[in-house]
């Protein structure tokens, strides 16, 4: 009794879905004192989306299965509480079936793994907009090559054909050019 009164774990006991007992340590952890849930179903107390899998989980034990669980229960605040759920078969001496658990609060375990998860979440985001801004990059310099190589190319056409010319004016000895002409057209070549 000593032990039960003074763990830190809430220890329980069900019979056909009632709270038969409950240690003292379900007020520090839940704020209920054992005397709110003792004789009374605990089925309110569970979140919705947990109550099914919370009492499939005490109906194997009901049925001699040994089971572990994590949900949601309600706390005398209304806030809920993740705790973490250890069942397992108990039978009285008349033979009526009910459960013998404890309950820890692990709000803190799911708080670090859902954090960890969304962690892991930004770090892959981040990771995929990493590859896809180097491939983006990739793409700018491609088509940053293929506008140089355009503009390269147009720009070589006329300068050709203006070339040839300038080349011809400055050979022939048909044209006379001054020093400072012949320098300007050299140049411009």
């Amino acid at each position: 009794r000593l032990l039960l009164d003074n763990a830190a774990d809430v220890v329980y006991h069900t019979q056909n879905g009632i709270v038969q007992w409950i240690s003292p340590s379900v007020t520090d952890v839940l704020g209920w004192a054992p005397e709110d849930l003792i004789g009374k179903s605990s089925r309110d107390k569970w979140h919705p989306d947990d109550r099914d899998a919370a009492f499939a989980l005490r109906d194997d034990a009901y049925d001699g299965k040994i089971g572990v669980g994590v949900f949601r229960f309600r706390s005398v605040d209304g806030h809920y509480v993740w705790i973490e759920i250890t069942l397992k078969p108990y039978k009285d001496a008349t033979g009526d079936v009910g459960a013998v658990g404890s309950m820890r609060d692990v709000s803190a375990r799911i708080e670090a793994e859902e954090a960890l998860v969304a962690s892991e979440q930004a770090y892959r985001l981040l990771a995929e907009m990493e590859g896809d801004h180097a491939h983006r990059l990739e793409e700018l310099d491609e088509e940053r090559s293929r506008l140089f190589q355009n503009i390269s190319h147009e720009f070589r056409t006329p300068l050709s054909v203006i070339h040839g010319p300038l080349q011809s004016v400055i050979n022939s000895p048909r044209v006379d050019l001054s020093a400072v002409d012949r320098g300007e057209l050299e140049a411009t070549l």
